[in-house]
């Protein structure tokens, strides 16, 4: 279902339009016809630039060439001698004014359109505005160099403040920032009055309870003079958190690595140890073992040597 839009002024019906643009006419007409005692016939148009006027901002350019015409030929029939009639006494004078009056009030027809037009789009604007602020889909400021002057119940909630404090007044954004933020506030607000928009950073809110908040903050000027600029503010606790959650996992783990990498360590060390120590003891029992062979060696060749030489004697 299409939702009606605020800028989608509800007009009113076309013959509402109409019969205003005639009822202005002839209001006009009437009123120039009460103060002929005092305008004479010399400006018979005055009256009737605030019916063009009237026509042209609030009933549209039907209605307003309406009440042009009208105008036109009432104070043509009424007004310019000879009057109730359409002769013409001063023939150039009252062309050249006939002239003029249809050109200003095609003028002001066509500056009322754009005007109109305007104003469209700034209701248009504005009521994007408004949703992307009251949707709370993320905190949303409007402010100034003092203060934040606007904002949405989402960033409310996230500093602990209320509606009550806004509109008091009491949000000033330079007194919610620690001083060692100011800086990058300072830089913001440089970028906002060259460029018209800062890039997005991060920094810190104090809240109510004096605790902080981390945010990343975006903003663009609203005007040429950057007075009054609106951001975005997004709450980073819980990525931080996360961070923190991850930066102490990272430091135990490379606790237990370098707990282990110790342990390994030492237990490479025992090995080698024992294997040094092992290759001695098997040098010495080689070492005996030879001896014994040697000596075994020795006590068989000893007997055969006592046999033989008592035969040679």
């Amino acid at each position: 279902m299409a939702i009606p839009l605020p800028f989608q002024v509800r007009s009113k019906p076309i013959a509402t339009r109409y019969a205003s643009a005639v009822l202005a006419a002839l209001v006009a007409l009437l009123l120039r016809q009460m103060l002929s005692p005092w305008l004479g016939t010399d400006s018979p148009y005055p009256t009737l630039w605030a019916a063009v006027v009237f026509s042209a901002w609030y009933c549209g350019v039907g209605p307003s060439v309406v009440t042009t015409l009208i105008g036109f030929l009432g104070v043509w029939y009424w007004f310019l001698p000879p009057s109730r009639s359409f002769m013409l006494q001063h023939r150039r004078n009252d062309v050249s004014g006939m002239v003029t009056f249809l050109a200003l009030s095609g003028f002001i027809i066509a500056l009322g359109k754009a005007t109109r037009r305007s104003n469209a789009r700034s209701e248009r604007s504005e009521f994007r505005f408004r949703r992307l602020i009251e949707s709370n889909i993320i905190p949303v400021i409007c402010g100034t160099k003092e203060r934040i002057i606007e904002a949405n119940d989402v960033f409310l909630n996230m500093i602990g403040y209320s509606r009550d404090d806004l509109v008091a007044g009491r949000l000033d954004w330079t007194k919610m920032t620690p001083p060692e933020h100011l800086p990058k506030d300072t830089h913001a607000l440089e970028q906002l009055g060259t460029q018209g928009f800062c890039t997005p950073f991060e920094k810190e809110y104090i809240k109510r309870d004096g605790s902080r908040v981390p945010i990343l903050v975006g903003a663009t000027a609203l005007n040429s003079s950057s007075q009054e600029w609106l951001a975005f503010v997004l709450d980073l606790s819980d990525l931080k958190r996360v961070e923190a959650e991850l930066h102490t996992s990272h430091e135990e783990l490379e606790q237990k690595v370098e707990e282990r990498t110790q342990a390994l360590t030492a237990s490479l060390a025992t090995l080698e140890s024992e294997v040094e120590a092992g290759k001695r003891k098997s040098s010495y029992e080689c070492c005996r073992l030879a001896c014994l062979a040697f000596r075994m060696k020795s006590v068989a060749i000893l007997p055969a040597t006592c046999t033989t030489v008592p035969g040679k004697l």
